[in-house]
């Protein structure tokens, strides 16, 4: 298929490189203010990152502990990401990843309080 042929290529279509490479549009961004301006933009807009970022700071001091279920989907994303590699070092991490997999778990069916089948319907008043 001919570009000329499906109507893109014209000559009304054609653009000059410098046009292609520096768009009008970018080179009218800022033309007001002096370079003191310009500096005093820059320092205010750093200010005002820093400030924000100690306001995360203190917000991110409570870190909230991943269930159980989000430490093993982590654990086997892990698993599942160093399988592919190579390296004495991944093999060592595979294994502490299963032992971390089977010791979670573990926990999770000793934590479990045994019950009978009674104990989920509710007591008829008689």
């Amino acid at each position: 298929i001919d570009s000329r042929s499906i109507g893109v290529l014209h000559p009304q279509n054609r653009m000059a490189l410098s046009e292609l490479l520096n768009p009008i549009m970018e080179n009218n961004m800022y033309d007001d203010g002096d370079e003191e301006e310009i500096y005093q933009a820059v320092l205010d807009r750093r200010e005002a990152e820093e400030t924000r970022d100690k306001d995360d700071d203190d917000e991110s001091d409570v870190d909230v502990k991943p269930s159980r279920c989000e430490a093993l989907l982590a654990a086997s994303i892990l698993q599942s990401y160093v399988s592919d590699l190579d390296d004495p070092f991944a093999r060592k991490l595979e294994g502490i990843l299963g032992s971390f997999g089977r010791q979670t778990r573990l926990d999770e069916f000793t934590s479990l309080k045994p019950t009978t089948i009674s104990d989920y319907f509710a007591r008829g008043s008689s």
